[in-house]
């Protein structure tokens, strides 16, 4: 499809950007001290439509303002303030007749009493009601909230039954999701528990691991395909390896995504990109090739090399039989300047040169939403709204014609909020025309975790790739520099700070970072270099320590075993190294290059992530920390009737485990899905150990 029918059709049919429909949807359980306010920006859960209003309300127990011109919510909460406070949000149309209706829940804290005591897990359900089991004392408030299918909330009553908690559900519709908070007499909030009632779906996206196959460095499976740079600047790093989707399908129609536990394919962009070298602006200038796919010159064409329509429409296809869900890397922050797009309308475009006359070039963070990355690369003006249609209509293109079920969305921070809202609304308006099931649409965001969360909500983005979370798993289980317990604070600051609601994606590896092996076998950090890129051209790490698999396996069992919708880098389910970009991005080892302890990480990957898809307990119970100490850590994670003890030991020497896992775990038998190894829990406690660098995890039953 060439660019001038594109964009009139575009504008002929209409953009999707136009008439959105009003929407409220979840907000998370925000945690906040007595005494201090809690600030959000309401676009972030909800679309006022054409003449809609958010209409909050004050209390005796808060003080609420909405200032409707920046869509900000402040409450106040009171220095006296203790357990919930409730505060129901109202959505009404210009005549004031209401659309929607939410609550928000804020638990307070108590200062220096954050350990997870009380906490509470779903435990039984009927048609009537649910029970939730609380454990750890008392419960004299807690917060019960009903979140429907349409985005919608409210408070339930529900009652309190010795270490019980009844809510009913009599009523609710289909696919209601039900939240639980609860506080002790101390003042000590739980992190909620959250279960749907109804008949299970057959997928919903906390069962998905995800899977990058970077499209060039995969699998070469049509070389005929192969279209090299030839140019003597790029050197081989930096050019085309030949990997495609034919590769990609190649490998589903084996079955290699079956064995490892992987139902999501995330692929790197498909936009045909430049056909020859461009240098960087930095020194040392070297020329770079598009093999990543993220310099786009077409908003309709398939990279050729990665095998153009034909293949991709194949794979996909491939990808579907095997029940196999696809999301694309989508780009939208910039083009490359060959597009035509920059010749024919220059005028969607910012601008390179600042006013100081210097270039507006990787300053992140002054010019946050201007920047552009390279002179070569230039960026779209978001202000506008002619480029901001195209690009939501252009997200619309790809999803419907090769049936996409999601995207990556690179570069989220350099493209401003306004756009994401109405990016969702876009996408939201798409899955109710074409009815088709909910898409999933996670960011990378280079931030804190409150960075992080300035694009995350139901009106924006489902998740980010946890990074914060990805630091503190290189420092403990791959450098060694931090203990358990460090993981433990990473982790349940995750938990605290996203929220149940929130489909972040944990991860060992990126292909913007060096890769998980560099560390654990001492090739990272370097001291003496700092620069992880300069390292990957000069001296690019190898594995010495076969230890270091070791250190790989207990990275990769920790991120199945959390919320979210953990991701895997290709190559790292076999302990592929490499320094900093492009020496992350090596090709995909052949089966016969690889050592025996590198299958034996894959073969472990593949345990543990069907372990997860096996144990709904893993994806969405309740979790509570048994012990975090510098070489020991266990937790326990229980939903209805399914219940796993998670164990890691980073000791040099096997560890002893002594600990109470009841009510979760009854007494009975159980055993390491590991090893087998037989494990028996009498009066609530288990006594075991765990090999030296070895994870455990215990369920019920014999082998």
């Amino acid at each position: 499809m060439k660019l001038r029918f594109f964009l009139l059709l575009l504008f002929l049919s209409g953009p999707l950007l136009a008439a959105p429909k009003p929407y409220l949807g979840w907000v998370p359980i925000q945690f906040a001290p007595a005494g201090s306010e809690v600030i959000l920006d309401m676009r972030r859960f909800f679309e006022p439509g054409p003449d809609g209003k958010l209409q909050v309300q004050s209390s005796e127990s808060y003080r609420a303002t909405y200032a409707a011109q920046d869509f900000q919510l402040k409450v106040a909460i009171p220095s006296t303030a203790a357990g919930f406070v409730e505060v129901p949000l109202r959505l009404v149309d210009g005549s004031g007749k209401l659309v929607s209706e939410a609550v928000l829940t804020i638990a307070v804290e108590v200062p220096g009493r954050r350990a997870e005591t009380p906490s509470v897990y779903a435990e039984t359900m009927t048609p009537k009601e649910l029970r939730f089991r609380v454990v750890g004392g008392r419960v004299p408030t807690l917060s019960a909230v009903a979140q429907f299918p349409d985005g919608s909330s409210r408070i339930v009553k529900a009652q309190t039954d010795g270490d019980h908690v009844v809510v009913p559900t009599g009523g609710l519709p289909e696919g209601t999701w039900v939240r639980l908070a609860v506080a002790d007499t101390s003042g000590r909030v739980s992190r909620p528990a959250r279960a749907q009632t109804g008949e299970t779906p057959k997928f919903r996206w906390q069962d998905g691991v995800i899977y990058y196959a970077f499209t060039d460095r995969f699998v070469n499976g049509q070389p005929s395909n192969d279209q090299p740079v030839n140019d003597p600047a790029v050197l081989p790093q930096a050019n085309y390896f030949g990997g495609d989707f034919q590769g990609i399908q190649q490998r589903i129609e084996e079955g290699y995504f079956d064995r490892l536990g992987v139902n999501v394919l995330w692929l790197a962009p498909l936009n045909r990109n430049p056909a020859d070298a461009w240098k960087e602006y930095l020194p040392p200038y070297r020329s770079y090739t598009g093999y990543h796919g993220y310099w786009p010159i077409s908003h309709t064409e398939v990279e050729p090399r990665f095998g153009g329509d034909a293949g991709l429409a194949s794979m996909v296809t491939a990808a579907r039989k095997s029940e196999i869900k696809i999301i694309a890397d989508l780009v939208l922050r910039h083009t490359h300047a060959e597009h035509p797009l920059r010749k024919e309308k220059p005028e969607w475009f910012g601008e390179l040169m600042l006013p100081d006359g210097s270039k507006n070039l990787r300053i992140w963070d002054e010019q946050q939403f201007t920047t552009w990355f390279e002179e070569w690369l230039p960026g779209f003006d978001f202000d506008k709204p002619e480029p901001v249609a195209f690009l939501l209509d252009n997200a619309s293109f790809w999803a419907r014609k090769f049936h996409l079920d999601g995207f990556r969305l690179d570069a989220v921070k350099h493209i401003k909020p306004s756009f994401w809202w109405k990016f969702r609304t876009a996408m939201r308006k798409m899955e109710q025309a074409d009815q088709s099931g909910p898409m999933y649409f996670v960011g990378e965001t280079f931030m804190d975790r409150q960075g992080i969360m300035q694009f995350v909500g139901p009106n924006m983005l489902d998740g980010q790739f946890d990074f914060p979370l990805y630091d503190t798993i290189m420092e403990v289980l791959a450098s060694g520099k931090a203990g358990l317990g460090t993981l433990e604070e990473s982790l349940s600051a995750s938990e605290t700070i996203y929220g149940k609601e929130t489909l972040m994606s944990p991860l060992v590896g990126n292909h913007d970072k060096s890769r998980f092996m560099a560390f654990a076998d001492g090739d990272l950090p370097d001291p003496k270099n700092d620069d992880e890129e300069e390292i990957g051209w000069a001296n690019p790490p190898k594995v010495d320590h076969q230890a270091s698999y070791e250190k790989l396996k207990l990275a990769l069992s920790f991120i199945l075993s959390i919320d979210g919708v953990p991701m895997i880098y290709y190559g790292d389910e076999v302990g592929l190294t490499g320094a900093g970009d492009p020496d992350n991005r090596r090709m995909m080892p052949t089966e016969n290059e690889l050592a025996a302890e590198q299958k034996a990480v894959r073969e472990h990957f593949g345990q543990v992530a069907k372990l997860r898809a096996a144990h709904a307990a893993l994806r969405y119970g309740h979790r509570r920390l048994l012990l975090a100490e510098d070489f020991r850590y266990a937790f326990v994670r229980r939903h209805f009737d399914d219940a796993v003890l998670a164990v890691w030991n980073t000791g040099k020497e096997d560890a002893d485990f002594d600990l109470v896992v009841a009510p979760e775990l009854a007494d009975g038998d159980y055993h390491d899905a590991i090893t087998g190894k037989n494990v028996e829990v009498r009066e609530g406690r288990a006594k075991f150990s765990v090999g030296s660098m070895k994870s455990a995890f215990l369920v019920a039953g014999k082998p």
